[in-house]
């Protein structure tokens, strides 16, 4: 029996270009389809957020037994919870989750007594308003009836 005696070690540059081909093809969609998964997570957790600063504006108006605001603002991309004038919390949407709020006019503002109901006469709306986060193509969106309910 004859060993074969082979001088030739390692690969070729075609093979190893041909790797290389694939592992950045792989990589390339790998990276779509996590960029696509991260714009819907951004756009459901800022919709996530605003419901949560909603359900606590009732809380802190029937705790508090004054009138709480709810201000959306379109331009800053933000939410603020104000009651008897001060600012209890705000976020800003575009930090936290890159997100964009899109709004019939600038902002809205909601107003809940302390019966845990939307006050009609203080809400800067009389129809429902629809209220979009969008985060790159992604969109998440909420219907708001001016007695406060929110409709996903």
């Amino acid at each position: 029996m004859q060993l074969r005696t082979d001088s030739r070690a390692g690969f070729t540059i075609l093979e190893m270009m041909f790797v290389i081909l694939i592992g950045s093809v792989l990589t390339g969609v790998t990276l779509q389809a996590y960029s696509s998964a991260i714009d819907r997570f951004g756009a459901r957790g800022a919709l996530t957020t605003f419901a949560s600063y909603h359900a606590r504006s009732r809380v802190v108006a029937i705790e508090t037994g004054a009138t709480a605001q709810l201000l959306v603002s379109a331009a800053g991309d933000s939410i603020a919870l104000i009651t008897d004038g001060v600012t209890i919390d705000r976020v800003d949407l575009r930090d936290e989750f890159g997100a964009n709020i899109v709004l019939d006019d600038a902002s809205l503002q909601i107003c809940m007594g302390p019966r845990g109901h939307a006050i009609a006469s203080c809400n800067s709306f009389t129809a429902s308003q629809i209220i979009r986060f969008i985060v790159g193509t992604d969109t998440a969106s909420v219907e708001i009836l001016p007695s406060g309910q929110l409709l996903y």
